[in-house]
């Protein structure tokens, strides 16, 4: 077992491919469950708890053996309900979900059930067509997807028991053959995902062989400890496990939102800024301030840095802090 060395070397040499891919709109990222957590959802392990409780199966470790016991127990019906008291109540997007909306991937392709990705992008400049079915894809029109693989609770079609996942490729079959093709001249990158996840594995087992010719290609990231035997195994089938901090989880063991940060601070080492055109720069510090003063704003002046509007016109210089901070109209606009 391991602390950290290896995993800066790793993050070292991964960062500047994961960057190169997003300045050239070729990145898809898979978002799994971690990411919605800060958001008050549960883990996919505290989901299928739901389940394990009422059955008096603790002792049972396979989440997907204990959704399936649950449905051939109380049938479709009652599985559903179940379920339905987690994903019927209000979540909002957390900080994570505001990074990935920076971050601007090309595609996003996600094993949550959940409508926080969505909400995210509701007023944002970059659309992206959300897939949730095979039905969706005859009518997908933009650049830029939001596949949610394991389906969406309204549609009540999610992926979560044992014959789900065995059966994914037949009732996903269009579906599964989209990620495929997408993956196949992009970079990867999974966040909110752990190495030992049913959920993880199934996607693994469907892109794999995608992989194992090109080692550069697909990134894990995560916040658990790894040891350097796992991480060789995985490099081996083309994915390069990058671990977080794992210094500073020793450090903060009462810290419950270490692993949130530790993500958070992973995907802030993108440079974010330098991911949008210079043109967008100044439509998205315009559309910000604008929904804030409800004036009409013809530039956008901070100290030497200014930014022109709807102008096409590149800017003279660009500065971090106007994406991200709160804008002070009376010290940062001329109108």
């Amino acid at each position: 077992i391991y602390f950290g060395g290896i995993m800066n070397e790793m993050e070292r040499l991964s960062l500047p491919i994961i960057k190169d891919a997003l300045q050239n709109d070729s990145l898809i990222l898979f978002v799994g469950a971690g990411v919605s957590v800060n958001s008050g959802l549960p883990g996919w392990n505290s989901l299928v708890d739901l389940f394990r409780k009422e059955l008096n199966l603790e002792e049972v470790q396979d989440n997907l053996r204990v959704a399936q016991y649950y449905y051939n127990a109380f049938g479709q019906n009652q599985y559903l309900k179940k379920i339905e008291e987690v994903f019927s109540k209000i979540y909002l997007p957390n900080e994570l979900h505001s990074l990935i909306e920076q971050l601007s991937p090309k595609h996003i392709i996600t094993t949550n059930y959940d409508t926080l990705l969505e909400d995210q992008f509701n007023d944002s400049i970059l659309k992206y067509n959300v897939i949730s079915s095979d039905n969706d894809i005859p009518y997908s029109t933009s650049g830029h997807y939001l596949v949610k693989m394991h389906g969406d609770f309204t549609k009540k079609n999610i992926v979560l028991k044992e014959d789900d996942y065995f059966n994914y490729e037949k009732n996903f079959p269009m579906m599964s053959t989209l990620i495929q093709s997408l993956i196949m001249n992009h970079i990867v990158l999974f966040v909110g995902y752990s190495l030992g996840d049913s959920t993880f594995n199934s996607i693994f087992r469907l892109i794999q062989d995608r992989f194992k010719d090109d080692a550069k290609r697909a990134f894990f990231y995560t916040t658990d400890n790894v040891s350097e035997i796992e991480q060789d195994y995985y490099r081996r089938k083309g994915i390069n496990v990058i671990v977080g901090d794992f210094a500073e989880e020793l450090e903060n063991k009462d810290n419950k939102n270490s692993k949130f940060n530790r993500t958070k601070k992973f995907v802030y080492s993108f440079d974010l800024v330098s991911n949008f055109s210079e043109k967008n720069k100044a439509e998205i510090l315009y559309i910000n301030v604008y929904n804030k003063s409800g004036r009409k704003i013809d530039s956008i002046v901070y100290k030497d840095y200014e930014f022109k509007n709807l102008t096409g016109k590149k800017s003279q210089k660009e500065h971090y802090e106007l994406l991200v901070a709160d804008v002070n109209l009376d010290e940062k606009l001329v109108i």
